[in-house]
């Protein structure tokens, strides 16, 4: 311990005779040579042997505070649909935010009803809208109640805020401020449809394309690349004029459709663009009503065929 450049071998013996649990393995899987061994070391030695975040062994909140008790703003992640893909973190982090900055309060009201059972566990922030039409108009608030010292979760309707969602404007300034930013990571639609489509991970987003067709056209060929998997959002009223476009310029395209994904009526279509346009427009009148919420936003992913 006294030797401050101890060799890698001898920094992970030490490890494992203070800590063969699991945080050793992640210590291990994620970092070999660990600089700083005083400071790993008495994380370790503090939670015990084979003992982990969240047991009890270490007091521990979703954020921390600076020297100067301002506390960062939290960018969090939520379910895409299904609740119980919230996560520990993010729960706590919600129960322990002073102000909640939501895309839609009514939306988010009900993802709180849903997460917490008991009235009584219930987050008591206050919502506050932020969205695309009054970002630009909420960002001082936002960042003077996380100078002031309040807690601030930043929250989008589903998914991981900034992402085609409202925030980016908000975190940007928050940089410009000095202040610090935290992510607490979580559901994004755009990992979940590539972890289940069998494309490449390598990818180009694009999010939501123009309405018009003329420059939906041009971002599609200007996204399009050997070797990437496009992704883009769409309201699924447009998702068929979206692959016809696609199929005019590249009729060999391969395409991974998700839609309501996480929920009960989860879809995911992998087909040759022609054919998938002919599986939609083929669908029966009835599951077209039953499956899905029109104004819900879909992704799907596209790939080169591979040859």
């Amino acid at each position: 311990l006294r030797d401050p450049n101890p060799s890698p071998s001898l920094r992970l013996g030490m490890l494992r005779r203070l800590a063969p649990g699991p945080i050793l393995a992640a210590l291990i899987a994620s970092r070999p040579y660990i600089p700083n061994m005083r400071r790993i070391l008495s994380t370790v030695t503090r939670r015990g042997p084979g003992r982990g975040v969240g047991d009890g062994s270490v007091p521990i909140r979703a954020s921390i505070s600076d020297q100067n008790g301002v506390h960062p703003l939290l960018v969090l992640a939520t379910p895409l649909g299904n609740p119980e893909d919230i996560s520990l973190r993010a729960r706590r982090a919600l129960s322990e935010a002073d102000v909640i900055y939501c895309e839609d309060t009514r939306v988010s009201q009900g993802l709180m009803q849903a997460v917490y059972q008991s009235d009584n566990d219930r987050p008591s922030a206050k919502l506050r809208s932020l969205h695309s039409h009054n970002e630009g108009h909420r960002i001082e608030e936002v960042l003077e109640a996380v100078k002031s010292g309040q807690r601030v979760a930043l929250i989008s309707d589903a998914g991981t805020p900034g992402i085609s969602d409202p925030g980016a404007r908000v975190v940007e300034a928050a940089h410009q401020w000095g202040l610090k930013v935290s992510p607490i990571p979580g559901p994004s639609a755009v990992s979940t449809l590539l972890s289940v489509s069998g494309m490449p991970s390598k990818h180009i987003f694009l999010g939501f394309l123009p309405r018009g067709r003329g420059q939906r056209v041009a971002r599609l060929k200007q996204g399009l690349r050997p070797g990437y998997t496009l992704v883009v959002f769409s309201p699924m009223r447009d998702v068929i004029e979206l692959l016809e476009d696609l199929r005019d310029i590249a009729p060999t395209a391969l395409v991974t459709l998700g839609r309501e994904l996480t929920k009960k009526y989860e879809e995911v279509k992998r087909l040759p663009v022609i054919a998938l346009i002919d599986s939609l427009n083929n669908r029966p009148e009835e599951e077209k009503k039953r499956r899905g919420e029109p104004m819900r936003l879909p992704s799907w992913g596209y790939g080169q065929r591979r040859r």
